[in-house]
């Protein structure tokens, strides 16, 4: 089944971190309600930055059930956590510190040396997260 790509154009920067805090409220509901978790990879930049302090206020925050919600990292880059470049202690710090995410569910990669792969293992934990909830 083919899906078809859409293209919505916003008029502000505010108006796009508004639609995308819906859909990831809607995409996590859905996600839940069909599979009792939400798996996400995050990005790292100033963009998601906005999207994420976001969704840590209110209203967004008290939409999602964050005890189901499963964190990856889609580019993090392979350097200490608390480093300023680590685009996990920007979630960290922007939307995690402040829901009620599960730490066991964050998959943050393990390596801390630059210029390592760190991608092999933080990819399995997410092909196995991403499997329907055991009953």
């Amino acid at each position: 089944m083919a899906t078809r790509a859409e293209v919505e154009v916003l008029p502000t920067r505010e108006a796009l971190m508004e639609a995308a805090a819906a859909r990831f409220v809607s995409a996590a509901g859905a996600a839940i309600r069909a599979s009792g978790r939400f798996v996400v990879a995050l990005a790292g930049g100033s963009t998601p930055k906005a999207l994420y302090a976001l969704l840590a206020g209110a209203p967004w925050a008290g939409r999602v059930d964050w005890s189901r919600v499963h964190v990856f990292w889609g580019d993090e880059r392979c350097v200490p956590p608390d480093d300023p470049a680590s685009n996990y202690r920007m979630t960290r710090e922007t939307l995690l510190a402040h829901t009620r995410s599960r730490r066991s569910a964050r998959g943050r990669p393990r390596s801390s040396s630059p210029g390592t792969t760190c991608w092999p293992a933080c990819s399995r934990r997410a092909r196995r997260s991403g499997r329907p909830a055991e009953s």
